[in-house]
């Protein structure tokens, strides 16, 4: 997979629960540096990882606000950072990035090193942060609440994903898997700055560290990287994050929600057990995309171009997670009729009552989808950690052989394996029963 423009990453270990992973890239202009800090995901730590995330953009020991910390990172080529906190295969994840112009750029510019500057001060901020308990750091933490839950309150607004995050959570239900959200608001409202100074020794002494590097780097570049990585690293007791099974098929159930919304939402989960094995997840790709993933799905022709009664339709697969969900926008008086509409497509699709040429548009835009994965840093990026993460490696080469496999018996075959989860249904009452 690597030709000098697509991506694969090389694996180092560079101490107890410390791993360098690096991909050379000739055609980047910059160097991409990501710091992965991985953990369980658990309430209300996980809560306090996205808080965390928030304050380590907040300033470092030497530059303890986040004017002088941004300040910093403008000298130096004007280079971009980062923090989040991410959810992947049912984990837990702090995440710190840089992107700088590599040293050959550098030179040519006339300019110092920016990358050892730059990758100085992003271990500057992963090991030594501006979490110093006192009264400025107290105001901070309250600023940064105050967003996030702003934030959160937000998602109300947004119905189909609101819907969407109801139903993963009523799937998941006493699971890692019903979390969608980064961060509940009653653990938000009870955190103060000795929970989250005391949650970030936990993270940075006992966590395994996934550092990731992209694009034109020389071997001393590496050499660099590495030794600032190893530097400052605090004594550390590494924990082994376990890996999660997916979620076993439950009775199904319907679940109503009134709001006043303009367009009714209903979303629905599948079980689809342990995608895995390459074949298997092969055939889920080609029927999601052929179900509802696409333009060209069972469920756009059906409900939007024939019918009219949905106005927005969509699919995806939960790899991991082992679920479906699918997702519309509808009347408030077609909930019935939709429904109804959903059940009969699956059946067209079981009984493999459609043409031939929908399974070709399928694999095709998937395979293409996948070739673009191996030239864009964010995917295989994903791609790697995830593979790390659970233990199960994603090979494209492989992945694509299996969709080129793909038959319509194939897809129908796997669509009789699907069981139904829940039925969300969020509308406003206009006078019609559903219950």
């Amino acid at each position: 997979m690597q030709d000098g423009s697509s991506l694969s990453f090389s694996n180092r270990v560079l101490g107890d629960g410390v791993w360098l992973h690096s991909s050379q890239n000739q055609n980047n202009k910059s160097v991409r540096i990501d710091v992965f800090l991985v953990s369980e995901l658990v309430f209300p730590q996980h809560t306090y990882t996205h808080l965390l995330s928030r304050l380590c953009e907040r300033g470092s020991h030497n530059y303890p606000s986040a004017r002088e910390l941004n300040r910093q990172f403008e000298l130096l080529f004007g280079t971009y950072f980062g923090t989040n906190s991410l959810n992947i295969a049912g984990n837990s994840l702090l995440h710190l990035s840089i992107d700088v112009v590599n040293s050959e750029n550098c030179r040519r510019f006339g300019g110092t090193n920016s990358l050892t500057q730059a990758c100085s001060l992003l271990f500057e901020i992963l090991y030594k942060p501006n979490l110093t308990p006192n009264c400025y750091f107290d105001d901070v933490v309250a600023h940064e609440k105050q967003i996030i839950s702003t934030n959160l309150a937000s998602v109300l607004n947004d119905k189909i994903n609101y819907a969407q995050s109801r139903c993963v959570e009523e799937t998941g239900r006493g699971t890692v898997w019903s979390v969608s959200a980064p961060a509940k608001l009653t653990d938000l409202e009870k955190a103060d700055g000795k929970q989250i100074l005391d949650h970030y020794k936990s993270l940075i002494s006992k966590c395994p560290i996934h550092v990731f590097v992209s694009g034109k780097v020389s071997h001393k570049d590496l050499c660099m990287i590495e030794a600032t990585v190893m530097r400052d690293l605090p004594d550390r007791t590494p924990i082994e994050v376990p890996i999660l099974p997916a979620l076993n098929a439950r009775p199904s159930k319907t679940i109503f929600e009134m709001q006043k919304v303009s367009q009714a939402k209903y979303v629905v989960s599948y079980y689809t057990g342990p995608a895995f094995d390459f074949d298997f997840y092969a055939n889920l790709l080609v029927f999601d995309s052929l179900w509802g993933g696409d333009s060209h799905g069972i469920l756009s022709r059906e409900l939007r171009e024939k019918q009219g009664i949905c106005y927005f339709v969509d699919s995806h697969v939960e790899r991991y997670s082992g679920v479906i969900y699918t997702a519309v926008s509808c009347s408030n008086s077609d909930f019935d009729l939709v429904s109804r509409s959903i059940d009969k497509a699956m059946d067209y699709i079981r009984h493999q009552q459609f043409p031939k040429e929908y399974v070709f548009q399928s694999k095709a835009l998937i395979k293409n989808r996948l070739i673009s994965a191996m030239y864009d840093r964010n995917s295989m990026l994903r791609i790697c950690l995830s593979s790390i993460i659970t233990k199960q490696s994603i090979d494209i080469f492989k992945l694509n052989a299996s969709i080129d496999k793909v038959t319509g018996f194939g897809v129908s075959e796997t669509a009789k394996k699907l069981i139904k989860g829940v039925e969300y249904f969020l509308y406003e009452d206009q006078g019609n029963n559903y219950r």
